[in-house]
């Protein structure tokens, strides 16, 4: 059960708002190669699972925001300007977002994160993998991520745990947490500050040498590689 808080435009949608939101859905629904098998379909202004509701499908969502308080057991697909996981989400995230993505401290996603966004900030817990192309990401202190995480993007910092590999391409990379297998990224520029616990290796491209604090420890070797022109 999910609820849905409606608004003017919920009432008073113009014809060409409503046609949009109904060709996205479809657009959804002919990229599945399960299309029959769909969930629940929402499209919306605010999307909103309550703390007390329990989805029981999987949910394709198409909304201005999208709040998740209580449980979706089943993955979370999301098209929105903003979404913030406050509740549980027992399958992965998918989420295309021109806004923040935000997974608070109360805030579990069992599977892995997936897709695109303006931000991300991680306070909370993932289970799997982060796969994400983003301006911004954020593992803040206590957040924790199962297995790797894989970026894209312009600013990240790593401030929380990662629970095997750091990798990907970002304009600045920060290291500032707990890393247990190794980073391997291409960036302008690595630092990797006095409380950053790395088991594995450090491998970058980069035209700048790392900036590694006093206090840091890395267990693996520390290599850095030509920056390629090709930055993608």
């Amino acid at each position: 059960m999910w609820s849905v808080t409606p608004s003017r435009s919920d009432i008073t949608t113009p014809t060409t708002t409503r046609y949009r939101g109904v060709a996205v859905a479809a657009l959804i629904v002919a990229l599945s190669p399960f299309a029959g098998l769909l969930g629940a379909l929402v499209t919306t202004d605010r999307h909103l699972v309550t703390e007390d509701d329990v989805v029981t499908e999987d949910q394709y969502v198409t909304a201005v925001s999208s709040l998740v308080e209580g449980t979706i057991d089943g993955d979370l697909t999301v098209f929105a300007g903003s979404v913030t996981i406050a509740g549980t989400v027992r399958g992965n995230l998918t989420t295309f977002s021109s806004g923040t993505v935000t997974i608070t401290p109360t805030g579990r996603v069992e599977g892995s994160v997936n897709g695109a966004a303006s931000a991300l900030s991680l306070q909370g817990r993932v289970g799997g993998d982060i796969f994400l192309a983003a301006g911004s990401v954020v593992i803040e202190p206590g957040a924790s991520v199962g297995r790797d995480v894989i970026l894209f993007g312009g600013s990240v910092r790593v401030e929380g745990t990662v629970n095997r590999d750091v990798r990907g391409r970002s304009v600045r990379l920060a290291v500032d947490g707990t890393v247990r297998g190794d980073v391997d990224v291409a960036t302008t520029i690595l630092t990797i500050g006095p409380t950053a616990r790395i088991a594995g290796d450090v491998l970058y491209r980069s035209s700048a040498d790392a900036d590694i604090a006093e206090g840091a420890t890395i267990t693996g070797t520390v290599t850095k590689l030509p920056a390629q022109s090709n930055f993608i």
